[in-house]
Order: C-alpha cells, then sequence, then structure tokens
C-alpha cells in the first residue's frame, strides 16, 4: 500500500543535498504546505456568496452551505486520522507526497462538479489529502529545525499558511466578475499549481534523522545529520548529535512493547505520554473553539449579513482583513523563541474572548441603530466600525498569540515515539472541531445573530483557565530536554 519504493531507499533526498541548499528545501517545502492549508481554508468563503456558483447549484440553503463547507474539515479529521495509523509506517516525506496527490485529484472533481454531490465528494477527497499534510509537515520542520529555532521557522510557516488565505480571497475577489462558472472553478483548479511543487520537493528534501533512528537506520540517520550540518558523518559534532538523539530514541522507546499507542492516554509511563497526548489535543481543539476558522470561511458574509455592508464592499474588507492577518502573523516570528509559547497562548486567548465580547455588544447595538449614521446615510455607523475594528483586533489576537504558538506547542510536547501519531491525533482533533463549528456557524449566525459571538466569548475564556494550569513552557529546549522538563513536573 503506497510503497513508493524509492523514498525509503533514498533518505537524502534525489540530490543528495547539503547544509543551506538542503535547508531552504525543506523551507520551501513546508513554506508550500503551509500555504496550501490557508488557501484551502479559505477557498469556500470567497465563493459560496457569489452570483455564478449560487445559481450553478440552485441556491443552496444555510445548512447547505454548512454542510459543503464543513466537509472538507472532515476530510481532513479522517486524513489526520488515517496519518495517525500509518504515517509512522511510510515516514514524514512519504505521508506529505500521499497528501499532495489526493489533494491533487480532489481539486480535478471539485472544479468539474456540476451537483452539490460531486463537488462534496470531491472537497472529502481534498479534505483528506490536506490531512496528511497539515499532521506531517508540523512534525517534519520540529525534527528538522534547529531548537534553539524551531519557534521562528513554524512562525514564519504560519504566515505563509495567512498569504494562502489571501491569496484565495485575492484570487475570488479578482475572479467576481468573470460572470460565470469560471470564476468559482479557476481558484479551485489553481490549488495544483501550489501541489504540484510540495509533491516534486518531497523527492529533494531529506528525512527526518528521528524518524529514521526510530527505525533502526542508523547509518541513514547519521548521514542526514551530517547533510544537514553540511559536514560529514566522522566530524565530531555530527556524532555528538547523533549519539544524543540515539539515546533519547532508546529511552524514549524503552516501554514501546508493553504498550499500545492507545493505551498510552490512560496508563502512566516513564515519559509522562498520557499528560502530554491530552495537553496536544486540547490545545489544537481550543485553536477552532476560539472562532478562528468561522470567520475565515464566512469573512465576507459576516460582512455583509451582520454588518449590513454591500456584497462589493464585504469582498474589499474581507480581503484587507486577510492582509492583516498576514503582517500580524510576523510579530512571533521573533517573540516564540524569547517570550515562548506559553505566555503567547495566554495573549492571544484573552485578546480574542475580549474581541468576540465587544463584537456581540457591538453587533447588538448595530441591530438597534442600523450601520448608517442619522445625520449621514451614506457613512457608517460608529457600532458598525466597532465592530468591523473587532475583527481586525480579534484576528490581530489570533495570529499573535494563538496561530503559530499552538503548532509549534502541540507537536514539541510529544515524545519520538508518539510524535507523529500523536501530532496527527492532536490535528484530526483541530478538524473535526473546525467541521462542527464550520457546519454550525451559518445556521447559527442566522438564528442568534449577536448571542452567536457571546458563545465564541464564553469557549475562548474557558480554556485561558485550562492553559494557565496545564501548559509548560518549551521554548529554547530540545526536544529531547522537553522529555525531560515533563519528567521534572511528572509529580
Amino acid at each position: 500500500m503506497f510503497a513508493i519504493p524509492w523514498f525509503d531507499s533514498n533518505p537524502e533526498g534525489f540530490f543528495k543535498l547539503k547544509g543551506s541548499r538542503l535547508i531552504w528545501a525543506t523551507a520551501i517545502l513546508s513554506s508550500l504546505g503551509f500555504s496550501m492549508i490557508g488557501y484551502g481554508n479559505a477557498l469556500m468563503g470567497g465563493i459560496i456568496n457569489e452570483e455564478p456558483f449560487k445559481q450553478r447549484f440552485d441556491y443552496p440553503s444555510s445548512s447547505e452551505i454548512g454542510f459543503i463547507t464543513a466537509i472538507y474539515g472532515v476530510g481532513a479529521f479522517v486524513g489526520s486520522i488515517l496519518t495517525s495509523l500509518v504515517g509512522d509506517s511510510f515516514g514524514r516525506r512519504k505521508s506529505i507526497a500521499i497528501g499532495a496527490i489526493v489533494m491533487i485529484l480532489g481539486s480535478l472533481v471539485q472544479s468539474s462538479a456540476i451537483t452539490l454531490r460531486s463537488l462534496s465528494v470531491g472537497r472529502f477527497v481534498s479534505g483528506t489529502g490536506l490531512g496528511f499534510l497539515n499532521s506531517t509537515i508540523p512534525v517534519l520542520q520540529n525534527e528538522v529545525s534547529p531548537h534553539g529555532e524551531r519557534g521562528m521557522y513554524v512562525a514564519v510557516y504560519c504566515t505563509t499558511l495567512n498569504v494562502g488565505i489571501l491569496v484565495a480571497y485575492w484570487v475570488n475577489f479578482s475572479l467576481r466578475n468573470l460572470g460565470s462558472d469560471k470564476s468559482w472553478r479557476l481558484p479551485i483548479l489553481l490549488q495544483i499549481f501550489i501541489l504540484a511543487p510540495i509533491l516534486a520537493l518531497t523527492v529533494l528534501t531529506c528525512e527526518s534523522p528521528r524518524w529514521l533512528l526510530l527505525k533502526d537506520r542508523d547509518s541513514n540517520a547519521l548521514q542526514v545529520l551530517a547533510n544537514l550540518e553540511n559536514s560529514e558523518p566522522d566530524d565530531p559534532l555530527v556524532e555528538d548529535k547523533f549519539h544524543s538523539l540515539k539515546e533519547s530514541v532508546v529511552w524514549d522507546t524503552v516501554d514501546a512493547e508493553q504498550s499500545s499507542f492507545w493505551q498510552d492516554f490512560y496508563n502512566p509511563n516513564d515519559i509522562i505520554a498520557t499528560k502530554r497526548l491530552w495537553i496536544s489535543l486540547s490545545v489544537q481543539i481550543f485553536q477552532q473553539l476560539g472562532g478562528i476558522n468561522v470567520l475565515i470561511y464566512y469573512c465576507p458574509i459576516l460582512f455583509e449579513d451582520s454588518i449590513k455592508l454591500s456584497s462589493q464592499t464585504s469582498s474589499q474588507l474581507s480581503v484587507l482583513l486577510q492582509i492583516w492577518l498576514v503582517v500580524t502573523s510576523m510579530v512571533p516570528w521573533s517573540l516564540l523563541d524569547r517570550v515562548g509559547r506559553r505566555p503567547l497562548i495566554l495573549g492571544g486567548i484573552s485578546g480574542q474572548g475580549a474581541s468576540m465580547l465587544m463584537q456581540a455588544i457591538f453587533i447588538y447595538q448595530l441591530n438597534i441603530h442600523g450601520n448608517s449614521n442619522d445625520s449621514e446615510k451614506s457613512s457608517l455607523s460608529i457600532w458598525a466600525i466597532l465592530s468591523i475594528v473587532t475583527l481586525f483586533t480579534f484576528e490581530a489576537s489570533f495570529a499573535i498569540g494563538m496561530q503559530a504558538s499552538v503548532w509549534v506547542y502541540c507537536s514539541e510536547i510529544l515524545p519520538l515515539r508518539l510524535r507523529g501519531r500523536g501530532t496527527s491525533l492532536a490535528t484530526s482533533a483541530n478538524w473535526a472541531t473546525n467541521s462542527v463549528l464550520v457546519h454550525l456557524a451559518p445556521v447559527v449566525l442566522e438564528k442568534l445573530n449577536y448571542a452567536s459571538f457571546l458563545i465564541l466569548a464564553a469557549l475562548n475564556f474557558t480554556f485561558l483557565p485550562v492553559a494557565y494550569l496545564a501548559f509548560c513552557e518549551t521554548k529554547g529546549l530540545s526536544l529531547e530536554q522537553v522529555d525531560q522538563l515533563f519528567l521534572e513536573h511528572q509529580d
């Protein structure tokens, strides 16, 4: 099944790249992978409110819109679960390659869809492929990056994810005036121009040295470490790093035969796997419960239906909001490895909760007073302006506090033998939560109006004490030192 024997016999990559070239190839692979996650997430948000799309699918109801949007997340959930089951057997590069191939197939089905059923099937297939990418890329990046810069690398990649979101909105906005099916088919088809380079780069980059050690391929792991350091296997620095990783792998897997992966959820053991798995799950679940993908998926609808703006203005503001997301996501580049993960997560949750609380108040006032000034009907009321500003503060809180912090944290806190499967399971929890929220959001926003933002505020504030009490700080630590950190705090 998906043997692709070439990956197994060429762990160093096709050209056996070394040093900066290898690091750049891995960085570009990760950047494209993250941008694909962003593009895929935001794609439907700019399509579902366009007239050609509505005409083609006979003006779908809000529940149907919720379903075809959420089915993408359901597919990603399935893909993440599959990755947790087979990802450690395949390896990091092969899992990414499989995800890219599946997403290409899904894009072709979506772009040729003529019924809601075929569109939903295509989105499910694409989502399944995304689950492989989303579960594996953060693991590969964490296992290859220098430990002192691990947070910065993931923060940079999250910015590329936001660039993918921006590109999706910009493409949709640019093509919205075509007035035909091309206005929504072309944005879907353009995904292939991101996925094809991802597939090619899996051939050029190296396999994770930690995964190679986990599979008892010591000589391959030593050579990959040497390539990453732009050195030779007999270099003392490379040998020291190899022996350190090897010792960690031996210690980490000592109880592997006595307990299965699933038993680690309820059986305490020497590496405190139970606590670490549940923390990894919780941080991913609450990232979604905070409401970010409700905003990303339905941004134009929020501007048009909740704040009562025109379709043109809503599309323009949606693009501006995603530009803002890209800009603010650059802030954690230096903060993650200086300030740490825990303070940013706590600050992000607080900012998101406060923003959603204020948004509920402003939308309530907007319902009473309308979105125009009494003295000048062509201008927006103060409540409409404040509602718009609050969406910008919410996205800034997420981008600075919760986005990169969550992705680096949920992977780096897991022990090596569970890192691939554990990250996949945490990612599946993220997508399951995302699917439920995205499916319910159109109906909830329509029925509850301002009260829907109160619900999001309450969910954010609920997570605050959990994060404060349960999360350890991991900045500046190697993945092996993170193991020791949890051992020291086991009591």
